[in-house]
């Protein structure tokens, strides 16, 4: 369909005519007078579908063809800028600092806070997070929209975690949650759908009238699922930090409890290490592990936990006898009846099955488990009717 446009042989969709129409800074019912736009319009069109798209090749294509056209559109800059974000997203950052140095500032605050944005995101993936922080602020600094701020606190978060600074990563994010629950709107786009209609309902197409305006009411019902999405991207982001900052905390426990010479420092060390297997450092979790040995006697409570560990590692590390001691684990667990610390085991041997990308078996693996908690639960008398015993199929 897309070549189609570009070779005149299909009319241009609503969705593309109203992207047009926001660009040249018209209502829609121009295109409806009569009209057409032209083929650069339809052009840029198709590239703001593809960057939608993250098909940043294609994109920057067409922008370079736009650049090089001396048409009668007045959005030039917006091509170069536009092109600068393809340059970014593509690893071609020589390139995108040779075009962000051309252009300069502006004296459009809009313009000029896309520009620091890019900017920003240049320094940083130059790992030069200091300045991209800078440049960042200064683009917060001239933003209105909603949107548009939360994108920036987003990316000032990534770019302070990436410093280590989980406290003033906690603290943007807190900044960052208003702006998602009012932002991301649509609404722009649906109030030229009803002055669509209206024109068509005065010109008497009825049918075409009520077609729009019922389209506007779609867009209005996509608003509120996409401030629904904003949230969640923060709430993730929350969480992401959190999870950052967990270590930290740990730490801190565990100084804690080995200043006042307490067992529990070999529980938090447990699960520090833990915690650092699930993010993937090795290395760190074997110093954790090295540093809770100490507090765990063989006849400590958190031996059993210890030796999960352990065999949880190097089954990680590809040695065959950490996934033989995690079955003896389960083994010995389900014999016993306790369901919650062989439903650990099981999930763990399903961790490792993904790692090594048999997913299938990973999902058979947490569904024995959720199939025989339930009838545990069961059996116990208690019910849930929403909590059905599935099988897991490939």
């Amino acid at each position: 369909m897309i070549s189609q446009v570009e070779s005149g042989k299909a009319k241009p969709s609503l969705d593309l005519i109203l992207e047009v129409a926001k660009r040249l800074e018209v209502d829609a019912d121009y295109f409806f007078v009569d009209k057409k736009p032209s083929m650069d319009a339809l052009s840029l069109c198709l590239v703001n579908v593809y960057l939608s798209a993250k098909q940043y090749e294609r994109a920057a294509y067409l922008l370079r063809s736009l650049i090089n056209t001396h048409g009668h559109l007045p959005e030039s800059l917006d091509f170069l800028i536009d092109y600068t974000l393809c340059c970014l997203n593509l690893g071609r950052l020589d390139e995108a600092e040779k075009y962000l140095n051309f252009m300069g500032d502006h004296d459009e605050p809009a313009t000029l806070a896309r520009l620091l944005h890019y900017r920003g995101l240049l320094h940083f993936h130059a790992k030069r997070y200091d300045k991209a922080i800078f440049v960042w602020n200064k683009s917060l600094s001239l933003l209105d929209e909603p949107n548009r701020r939360t994108e920036i606190l987003l990316l000032l978060t990534q770019a302070y975690a990436k410093l280590g600074n989980q406290e003033r990563v906690l603290e943007i994010i807190e900044q960052a949650i208003p702006y998602a629950e009012s932002g991301l709107s649509l609404k722009d786009q649906a109030n030229q759908l009803i002055k669509l209609a209206k024109t068509l309902h005065k010109q008497g197409d009825y049918k075409q009238s009520i077609h729009y305006a019922d389209h506007a009411k779609h867009l209005n019902d996509v608003h509120r699922n996409l401030v629904e999405a904003a949230c969640n991207r923060v709430a993730i982001a929350l969480l992401k930090a959190k999870e950052q900052f967990v270590p930290t905390l740990l730490e801190t426990s565990i100084k804690r409890f080995e200043k006042l010479k307490s067992p529990e420092a070999g529980a938090k060390a447990l699960q520090l290490a833990l915690h650092l297997l699930y993010l993937g450092d090795e290395p760190a979790t074997v110093a954790a592990i090295q540093r809770a040995k100490p507090w765990i006697p063989d006849e400590s409570p958190f031996r059993e936990k210890l030796e999960s560990i352990l065999a949880l590692l190097d089954a990680k590390q590809g040695r065959k006898s950490g996934e033989k001691q995690l079955h003896e684990q389960a083994n010995r667990h389900f014999s016993s009846n306790r369901v919650l610390k062989w439903g650990d085991a099981i999930s763990h041997l399903a961790w490792i099955r993904a790692d090594k990308n048999k997913f299938g078996e990973a999902c058979d693996l947490l569904l024995s488990v959720r199939n025989a908690t339930h009838e545990k639960m069961q059996a116990n008398g208690i019910r849930f009717s929403h909590f059905p015993t599935q099988t897991a199929s490939h």
